[in-house]
């Protein structure tokens, strides 16, 4: 009787792919990472908590951004995220939804603006008027703050996207701050909304501050805000004598 041989090279060949499909690893499905940075409407790094949920697990996870801005979560499993920014500074908070792939690692970056809710409760500074007003880099940068004193003291910072940047201080007659604060009152902003709109990535807040013998009163405003309020601000700017320095000129303010 004529015994059959089996081929060699085939028979090794069966056998090693057997032995390569048993001994080969499972597929890592957590290589996936996330990194991203924060800023405010200047562009400037802001220090904020940064919070994870997995949504088919439920599992959370946080961190903190650096001097710089940044974090990262590394060896994350695909799949879908909820991620919660909260700003340690007085900044609102928001959320966003991403979609990670496995292997992928994606980069993203938030941008915080001025708060309502919470933000609105903190007391209005010592100044009559107070105007802080930033458009997104998005926009075309804009950002300067502005205090309007009762005796007539005006200081201005400008941050960027204005003719000039940095600290100056003028005075302004007092009778002419008072003559404003008047105006406010007649127009009811004390009895204003607290907050108009909502904040926009590539929009423009302005948030103006009102203390006027007992009332006090702190507005944000990002769009959908009443004519009279958005004259007003406009009139913080002209009575201050500050649009000189913001690049809108009309007259330069006293010395």
């Amino acid at each position: 009787m004529t015994s059959r041989t089996l081929p060699i090279i085939p028979l090794l060949a069966v056998l090693s792919l057997a032995v390569w499909s048993q001994e080969r690893p499972p597929v890592d499905r957590s290589n996936a990472a996330l990194e991203g940075m924060v800023f405010d409407p200047s562009g400037a790094a802001v220090r904020a908590v940064i919070r994870i949920r997995d949504k088919a697990t439920g599992r959370t996870s946080h961190t903190k951004t650096d001097k710089q801005g940044s974090f990262a979560f590394h060896h994350l499993h695909a799949g879908t995220y909820d991620v919660e920014v909260k700003p340690l500074a007085d900044l609102d908070a928001l959320t966003q939804t991403i979609e990670l792939a496995n292997g992928e690692e994606h980069r993203t970056s938030f941008k915080v603006y001025p708060c309502c809710g919470d933000c609105t409760t903190k007391a209005v500074g010592k100044a009559a008027i107070t105007l802080e007003r930033s458009r997104s880099p998005l926009a075309g940068c804009e950002w300067y703050e502005l205090e309007l004193m009762n005796d007539g003291k005006v200081i201005y910072e400008g941050k960027c996207g204005v003719k000039v940047s940095g600290r100056r201080v003028s005075r302004v007659p007092a009778q002419s701050v008072k003559e404003l604060l008047q105006e406010f009152d007649r127009a009811g902003y004390f009895s204003a909304e607290d907050c108009y709109g909502a904040r926009q990535v590539d929009g423009s807040t302005t948030v103006i501050s009102v203390r006027f013998g007992e009332k006090s009163k702190r507005v944000f405003d990002y769009y959908d805000t009443p004519k009279w309020l958005k004259d007003l601000e406009d009139r913080v700017d002209q009575v201050s004598g500050a649009e000189v320095w913001i690049g809108r000129e009309r007259r330069a303010p006293r010395p």
